[in-house]
């Protein structure tokens, strides 16, 4: 009778470990399923979560950095695309490609914010903002810090 508590007690333990370590790929596949949907919102709230649960997870990271393009928020890729590379191991190529676009983005979004209104401090503001991000994310960009200096001086700041 004994054996059968502990056979029937390991097997119960058993599912709730299977199940518990199966959520993060459950919150993936919802993920892609809100993706397909184009509800990128959510599909970030579930990526976060599948994360959270698995701070490796390779399909996570690629996930969450082109979720992020989706949603546009290209300062953000800038901060979190070197993790997302170091995790994400089956996905480099195509990470490394998403992170040259998103410098390509951060820089003309620079370049537009401030030709713009070129005397306008919060334009000039705005646009060091893109242009610092950008340098973080490719410091070999010479252009970077052509434009970078401008807007500097520009705003009196040398």
């Amino acid at each position: 009778m004994n054996s059968t508590k502990r056979t029937l007690l390991f097997a119960i333990l058993a599912t709730i470990g299977l199940q518990m370590a199966g959520c993060g790929a459950a919150d993936i596949q919802s993920a892609k399923a809100y993706r397909a949907r184009r509800d990128y919102i959510t599909a970030d709230k579930m990526i976060l979560k599948a994360l959270d649960e698995d701070s490796t997870n390779d399909e996570g990271w690629y996930l969450y950095a082109v979720n992020l393009e989706d949603l546009k928020e290209y300062e953000k890729i800038a901060t979190i695309i070197d993790k997302a590379m170091l995790y994400s191991t089956t996905h480099r190529a195509e990470l490394q490609t998403l992170k040259h676009n998103t410098w390509i983005q951060l820089y003309n979004g620079g370049l537009g914010t401030y030709n713009a209104n070129p005397d306008s401090k919060e334009a000039q503001k705005a646009a060091i903002g893109y242009l610092e991000a950008a340098q973080k994310l490719e410091p070999e960009q010479p252009e970077t810090y052509e434009l970078l200096g401008t807007v500097y001086y520009a705003a009196g700041d040398t």
